[in-house]
């Protein structure tokens, strides 16, 4: 069973990122075929945090109580060109696997974690194994925070973007996970 190794009090932020790298680590993991939506998420796991947020020195998640391979978050934070290969390698999470659509969302200017790059690791294992449908959407005016249509975009540049930039993506891709979704009905 798939788990949190630590349960705390995290904040928002934490929690869509965890939230995010969860729905593909599960879809991978796990004998369910359907859509995954990913938004400013990775495709690399990453070193779990402590309530006093410092980095933990094992991973987020468990599975089967082992603790699932990752990167350590000073690595993760620089994204995937600042570690070696086979560290890349070894704690990427095999999105090949999932058995439905995929949709990565990321924001170009996220200045929180490069999502763009992280979930561009998930994009190389998709394209390079074959998978059959899969789209990463890149605003590159938009930060961390990508909500759902018609959310006010006040507050959403603390972390990188534009209100401009975070309007549009918030808005643009909505449509992108309600189609990933609607592919259900499709099985």
């Amino acid at each position: 069973m798939l788990e949190r190794f630590l349960v705390a009090d995290l904040d928002d932020l934490a929690e869509v990122r965890d939230g995010a790298i969860l729905a593909l680590l599960a879809g991978s993991e796990f004998d369910v075929s359907g859509p995954v939506v990913s938004i400013n998420g990775s495709g690399v796991v990453s070193e779990g945090f402590t309530e006093d947020n410092y980095p933990s020195g094992t991973s987020t998640w468990t599975l089967d109580g082992e603790p699932v391979p990752y990167l350590d978050s000073e690595l993760w934070y620089d994204g995937p060109d600042g570690a070696e290969e086979d560290e890349v390698e070894a704690a990427s999470i095999p999105v090949e696997k999932i058995g439905g659509r995929v949709l990565l969302v990321s924001g170009g200017d996220d200045r929180v974690w490069p999502s763009a790059d992280l979930h561009g690791v998930a994009v190389d294992r998709l394209d390079d194994r074959g998978h059959p449908d899969y789209e990463h959407l890149v605003y590159e005016d938009a930060g961390h925070y990508i909500l759902e249509r018609y959310t006010p975009a006040v507050g959403l540049i603390g972390e990188g973007g534009t209100y401009a930039g975070a309007a549009e993506a918030s808005h643009d891709h909505w449509g992108a996970v309600l189609d990933t979704f609607s592919s259900l009905r499709d099985q």
